[in-house]
C-alpha cells in the first residue's frame, strides 16, 4: 500500500510507550524494633534470670536460692563458673558482662542482679 500524497511514512524507532499509571509507591517492610519501646530488665527479672541460670549450670535446688544467697561463700562458685554464669547472662541478656563486673562488690544474687538491672544502656559499671 502506498501512502497518500502529503502523508509522511514513519522512520526510525517506534514511540516509547505511554508511562504506567501511577499507582502506590512499592513500600519496605517495617522495621518494627524502631518503633517499639523494649523495657530495661528489673533488678527482679534479673535474679530471676541468675537463679534460672546458676540452677541449669550447677543443679543447685531451688529452694536454696534467693536473692540473699551469697554467690561465693553459700554456692562455691570457682572463676571459671562465674565467667560462664556471666557468658550466659550476656546471650540472655544481650548486654556485655564479661569484664563489667567488679566481683569485689557483688557478694549476693541480689548485689549482681541490681548491678545489671542499673546498666540499662550497656554502660560502663559505676565506681
Amino acid at each position: 500500500m502506498v501512502p497518500a500524497a502529503g502523508t509522511r511514512r514513519a522512520t526510525g524507532p517506534a514511540p516509547a510507550p505511554a508511562p504506567a499509571r501511577p499507582g502506590p509507591a512499592a513500600r519496605s517492610p517495617i522495621d518494627w524494633t524502631e518503633h517499639i519501646m523494649i523495657s530495661p530488665p528489673t533488678a527482679a527479672s534479673v535474679e530471676a534470670t541468675i537463679i534460672r541460670l546458676l540452677i541449669e549450670m550447677t543443679g543447685i535446688d531451688a529452694a536454696r536460692l534467693t536473692g540473699d544467697t551469697k554467690i561465693f561463700m553459700e554456692l562455691g562458685l570457682n572463676s571459671a563458673m562465674i565467667l560462664e554464669l556471666l557468658m550466659r547472662l550476656e546471650e540472655d541478656l544481650g548486654r556485655p558482662m564479661v569484664g563489667q563486673v567488679d566481683w569485689l562488690h557483688m557478694e549476693t544474687i541480689a548485689d549482681l542482679a541490681g548491678f545489671v538491672a542499673g546498666r540499662q544502656d550497656g554502660s560502663a559499671p559505676r565506681s
